[in-house]
């Protein structure tokens, strides 16, 4: 590289080398990236951040699937137990079992349908802005002045 010339491949890059000749880019503006648009925790729902209702989830979908992984290993260890079992105990086991499953899908599905309505109303919002700032540019100035200034 000659002297302080920057490399056309190299945007963004301060116009002087350090001393030991590298390029070095400038300093960041900010210390977190930006995810989003969702650096300060993304709308409020219910009063809380919606950031905050996602880790929640998270945490609380964790939870259940290690509740119904031990649930799961105790009634393999029941099965497989030498004692022989009854039709009537299979039967109890497996109406559990069902009732269980149709709750998680319940629950699941609310949760689901609760998270595409509040993505679904900032696609909206995000669409409504980008609609009206549309407007804004097509809107012309003057209908009696053309681009130069000049009356027609």
């Amino acid at each position: 590289m000659s002297g302080s010339q920057l490399p056309d491949s190299q945007p963004g890059m301060e116009q002087e080398a350090t001393p030991d000749g590298r390029w070095q880019r400038p300093p960041l503006e900010r210390e977190v990236p930006l995810r989003s648009g969702w650096s300060d925790g993304g709308p409020h729902v219910g009063g809380r951040r919606i950031t905050d209702t996602v880790e929640d989830t998270i945490r609380t979908a964790y939870q259940v699937i290690g509740e119904n992984v031990r649930q799961g290993h105790d009634a393999a260890e029941r099965y497989s137990q030498h004692a022989p079992r009854g039709a009537a105990e299979a039967s109890r086991d497996l109406g559990t079992l069902t009732s269980r499953m149709i709750q998680l899908g319940r629950d699941m599905a609310n949760t689901y349908f609760d998270a595409m309505d509040i993505l679904l109303q900032e696609v909206d919002q995000r669409r409504g802005d980008r609609e009206r700032s549309q407007e804004r540019r097509d809107a012309p100035e003057d209908p009696g002045v053309d681009d130069a200034g000049v009356p027609r």
